[in-house]
C-alpha cells in the first residue's frame, strides 16, 4: 500500500509518516498542555493527528500556533492513563508526546481518543 493511502490502525502509534516516507523519529515522552505551551514558546513545531481508521494529518508549522489555540489546547490529556473522554469538549482528548528525528523541527504527536 503506498504511504498516502495508510491510515492509523491502533494507538498509540509506533512509527510516524508523510505521504511519502516513514519519518526516522522515536518518541521522546509525553506532554502535558503546559510542556507544550512552553516549547511553542520557544520554537514553532509540527503538529501531527492520529485517529483511528483516517490518514496522519499534518500541520505546517506555520499553523502550528494557530492550531494549537483553535482546537489542540483544549483536548491535552495531562494524564495518559486517567482520562475520561467525556469531560473534555466534543468528547475527545489527545494523548500529546514529543518525537524526535534528525533535521526537522520538533514534532508533536496528537493522538485522538473519542
Amino acid at each position: 500500500m503506498e504511504l498516502k493511502h495508510r491510515i492509523v490502525t491502533t494507538l498509540p502509534l509506533t512509527v510516524i509518516w508523510t505521504d511519502s516516507s516513514e519519518i526516522q523519529a522515536t518518541r521522546k515522552h509525553y506532554l502535558s498542555k503546559e510542556q507544550i505551551r512552553q516549547i511553542l514558546k520557544e520554537t514553532p513545531v509540527e503538529f501531527v493527528v492520529a485517529d483511528v481508521g483516517l490518514r496522519l494529518k499534518w500541520m505546517e508549522a506555520s499553523r502550528c500556533y494557530s492550531f494549537w489555540k483553535s482546537e489542540a489546547e483544549s483536548h491535552i490529556a495531562d494524564f495518559v492513563d486517567l482520562i475520561d473522554v467525556n469531560t473534555f469538549p466534543d468528547n475527545f482528548a489527545y494523548w500529546a508526546s514529543e518525537w524526535q528525528a534528525d533535521d526537522r523541527i520538533p514534532i508533536i504527536l496528537l493522538e485522538k481518543l473519542h
